[in-house]
C-alpha cells in the first residue's frame, strides 16, 4: 500500500513509499536520512519503532503510541506529544524531551494531565483545560470545593511543577515562580 507522510504546516508530502505499515515507512525514511520535521503523525501507531536519531522537529504526535518505541539521540524539539504513549520509550539523548511532564491518571475524570515547558512557563491540558500555570490552579480552586480529593490532587501536580520551575530556575534558566 502507498503509505505518505505528509506535514501538518503546508500537506506537503515529506516521504512517501510502498510498504504495509506507517511504522515502516517512518523506519525506512529514517535509514534513508529523511527529516520529518513538522510530520503530521496524529494519531500514529508506532509501538517498537526504531527512531534512533530521527529529525522529528515540530512533528505533530498528538496521541501518538510511541510504546517502547527507540528515540535515542531523536530531535523531538517542538514536537507536539499531547496525549502520546511514551511508556517504555527510550529517551537517552533525545533533545526537546525534557519540557514535558505528565501526571496520569489525575482529577474527576481519571485522565492524564501534560505540562509542557514554552516562554519561561509550563502550559497545561488535561481534559478540555489548555492553558497556563496559574490560569489552570485559578480554575481548580474554582471548579472544585475546598474539601474535594481532586483539588488537592492537582493543587499537589502544582506544587510540583512549581517546585520544577525552581528547579530549572536555579540552574540558570530564568522563569518566572511565585516563591
Amino acid at each position: 500500500m502507498k503509505i505518505q507522510i505528509k506535514s501538518w504546516v503546508d500537506s506537503g508530502i515529506i516521504f512517501e513509499c510502498e510498504t504495509e505499515t506507517l511504522k515502516i515507512a517512518i523506519e525506512m525514511g529514517i535509514k534513508k536520512g529523511i527529516k520529518f520535521e513538522y510530520a503530521n503523525l496524529d494519531g500514529a501507531n508506532l509501538d517498537g519503532a526504531n527512531l534512533v536519531r530521527a529529525n522529528l522537529y515540530g512533528a505533530n504526535l498528538v496521541r501518538a503510541n510511541l510504546y517502547g518505541a527507540n528515540l535515542v539521540r531523536a530531535n523531538l524539539v517542538r514536537a507536539n506529544l499531547y496525549g502520546a504513549n511514551l511508556i517504555g520509550a527510550n529517551l537517552d539523548g533525545a533533545k526537546g524531551i525534557a519540557g514535558y511532564i505528565c501526571i496520569s491518571p489525575i482529577g474527576s475524570r481519571k485522565s492524564g494531565l501534560w505540562a509542557r515547558w514554552e516562554n519561561g512557563k509550563y502550559i497545561i491540558h488535561t481534559g478540555c483545560f489548555s492553558g497556563d500555570i496559574k490560569e489552570f490552579e485559578e480554575k481548580v480552586k474554582k471548579t472544585h470545593d475546598a474539601k474535594s480529593i481532586y483539588r488537592k490532587e492537582y493543587l499537589i501536580a502544582i506544587k510540583m511543577l512549581y517546585f520544577r520551575m525552581r528547579s530549572t530556575e536555579s540552574e540558570g534558566i530564568e522563569t518566572a515562580v511565585p516563591k
